[in-house]
C-alpha cells in the first residue's frame, strides 16, 4: 500500500540509511492500512495518522481519532483535535544500531481502539522497522468505568494475578523476577492485614501539618496515631458496607462483589477486577454510584514502593523494601526479536464461589438480576 506524499515529505527529512527509510515506509504503510480497516467499521472522519520529524534521528508517529474541522460564526474555521490514541516516537542511533521505539500514549476504548489492539500494533509496527525494542513508563489507570473515578490499572492487575497489565504483554523491567517474587507473596495475606501494613508504611513516612513540631516525637506520634485510627475506622465502615449490601441487594451474588474481611487480597482483587472490567460497562444504575465511592477509596489507600537505583548506580536489595506494599519499576521494555511472555497467576473464582455465598450471606439460592444494561466506554491510559 502506498503511504503519502506528506509522509514521504517527512521521512525524507530523516538522516537515516537507505535501508532504514524503507524499512520506515513499510511501517507507516502497514499503520495506513490499520487506518482503512478503521474507515470500515467506524466513521471515515475517525481516525487519522500523522507523522513529524523532530531532529533528523527521530520520528513521530500519531494516531488521532475524531479530528474535523468547523466553522465558528466569528472564529471561522477551526480545527477541533480529537483524542491521540497511539503516539510512538522512533529513534535512530549514529551507531548503526536498529531503532528504539517509545510508546509515549496509549489511550485505548473497547468502543474504538482496545489496549490489546494498539499494543499489538506497536508491536508489528516495531518488527517492520526491525527495532531493537519497545519501551513506554507505566503509569496505566481505568479512567471513568466507575462514575468518573480513576483506578490504577497496574494494582487492579498485580494483587490479582501477580503482575501488571503490561508485564501480560512483554513489557518488562530489568526486575522483573524480584518484582514477581515480592508481589506474588501479596496475593496470598489477608486483606485486612495488608491494607493496614500499607497505611503503617505511608504514616511512617508521613509529613504532618505545619502545626506540629516535626522534633518533638510526641506530637508526631499522636499525630500518626489519630491518622491511623481514623484509616481503620474508614476500613471498617468499608467492609460494613459490602456485608449491608450482600443483605440489601440480592443481585450482589449475579455480579460477584461480595468481599469481606476474611478473604486473601486476591480473592478480594480478583473479583474486583471481574466487575470493574465485565461488569460495570454493561451496567450502570444510580446504586453503583456507591460501590464507585468505596472502590476508590480502597485504591487511593493502596502504595507502591518504586524500584529505582541509588546514586551510586547500584539496584537497592529487595531487603530495603517494605514487605507488604507493592514493589514496581516503571520503566517497561519489549524484546522485538526475542520476546518474553509471562503467565499471570490464575484464579478461579467459581471455586469458592458457594461456599464465600454461604458463610457471608447464608444463602445459597441464586436470584437473577434486574440491572438494567446499557453500553458504556473504558478508557485505557499511560501517561
Amino acid at each position: 500500500m502506498e503511504i503519502y506524499k506528506s509522509d514521504m515529505d517527512d521521512i525524507r527529512l530523516l538522516d537515516i540509511t537507505g535501508n532504514e527509510m524503507e524499512l520506515l515506509e513499510d511501517g507507516i504503510a502497514y499503520i495506513h492500512s490499520i487506518i482503512d480497516k478503521l474507515y470500515k467499521k467506524h466513521s471515515k472522519s475517525s481516525y487519522e495518522l500523522f507523522g513529524v520529524s523532530k531532529n533528523p534521528k527521530e520520528y513521530r508517529i500519531f494516531i488521532r481519532g475524531r479530528s474535523y474541522m468547523y466553522n465558528h460564526r466569528i472564529k471561522g474555521s477551526i480545527l477541533k483535535l480529537g483524542i491521540i490514541y497511539l503516539k510512538m516516537v522512533i529513534t535512530y542511533n549514529n551507531s548503526g544500531e536498529n531503532p528504539i521505539i517509545l510508546i509515549d500514549v496509549i489511550h485505548a476504548n473497547e468502543d474504538m481502539l482496545s489496549g490489546n489492539t494498539i499494543i499489538d500494533i506497536a508491536k508489528n509496527f516495531g518488527m517492520i522497522i526491525k527495532a531493537n525494542q519497545l519501551f513506554l513508563d507505566d503509569a496505566s489507570g481505568l479512567n471513568s468505568v466507575c462514575m468518573g473515578s480513576h483506578f490504577s490499572l497496574t494494582t487492579l492487575y498485580i494483587l490479582s494475578v501477580g503482575m501488571s497489565w503490561y508485564n501480560t504483554k512483554g513489557f518488562l523491567s530489568p526486575y522483573f523476577d524480584e518484582e514477581q517474587r515480592h508481589n506474588t507473596r501479596l496475593l496470598s495475606l489477608n486483606i485486612v492485614d495488608f491494607l493496614l501494613a500499607q497505611r503503617e508504611y505511608t504514616y511512617k513516612y508521613l509529613q504532618v501539618n505545619k502545626s506540629i513540631d516535626m522534633n518533638n516525637l510526641e506530637q508526631v506520634t499522636l499525630e500518626k496515631s489519630i491518622r491511623m485510627d481514623k484509616f481503620i475506622q474508614d476500613m471498617t465502615s468499608f467492609f460494613d458496607f459490602f456485608e449491608n449490601y450482600d443483605d440489601k441487594y440480592p443481585f450482589i451474588e449475579d455480579i460477584g462483589l461480595f468481599l469481606h474481611k476474611d478473604m486473601t487480597v486476591q480473592d478480594f482483587f480478583t473479583r474486583i477486577k471481574l466487575f470493574i472490567l465485565r461488569v460495570l460497562p454493561k451496567n450502570r444504575p444510580p446504586l453503583y454510584k456507591l460501590l464507585c465511592s468505596q472502590l476508590k477509596w480502597l485504591f487511593d489507600n493502596i502504595d507502591f514502593q518504586y524500584i529505582d537505583e541509588d546514586e551510586s548506580g547500584e539496584q537497592i536489595t529487595s531487603e530495603s523494601f517494605n514487605p507488604n506494599v507493592i514493589i514496581y519499576y516503571t520503566r517497561l521494555y519489549y524484546n522485538v526479536n526475542e520476546p518474553i511472555i509471562p503467565s499471570p497467576l490464575n484464579y478461579n473464582i467459581s471455586r469458592r464461589k458457594t461456599s464465600i455465598k454461604t458463610r457471608s450471606l447464608g444463602k445459597s439460592k441464586k436470584r437473577k438480576s434486574s440491572v438494567k444494561k446499557s453500553k458504556t466506554m473504558r478508557g485505557f491510559t499511560i501517561g
